[in-house]
């Protein structure tokens, strides 16, 4: 593995423990509470991480694995989608195929950890 997709690996994987962290911490009572999010409640900002991992997989064709929706089980959620993500880390050919953005081509790492990785930080 190259040290760029190395660095990308190690960032995604650390940002997305920290993230499942939070997850696995919250009560189950207050997933439906307002969050600091405007118009999200808990669970949405959950289901918008998804749907940015989700987004990640389209350029490729893949879609992420059929798991618990985040309103059943947030947390069996994202460790998929999780999943999926690494293992796309982990396949260099596939991390290093130049993909369309709305920022212009990359490479699909770049794109993960600029668009998935970083959001993991912010709505973490």
């Amino acid at each position: 593995m190259n040290a760029e997709l190395d660095e990308i690996s190690t960032r995604y994987a650390g940002r997305a423990a920290r993230f499942e962290a939070v997850i696995a911490n919250a009560p189950a009572d207050l997933w439906q509470s307002p969050s600091p999010c405007a118009d999200w409640r808990a669970v949405g900002v959950v289901q918008h991480a998804l749907d940015m991992h989700a987004a990640m997989l389209r350029p490729i064709e893949r879609t992420l694995t059929a798991t618990a929706a985040a309103e059943e089980d947030p947390l069996a959620a994202f460790r998929s989608a999780r999943h999926d993500l690494e293992a796309v880390l982990a396949d260099e050919q596939v991390a290093r195929s130049d993909v369309p953005t709305p920022m212009g081509p990359m490479t699909l790492a770049q794109h993960i950890d600029q668009v998935a990785s970083a959001d993991l930080v912010v709505h973490g």
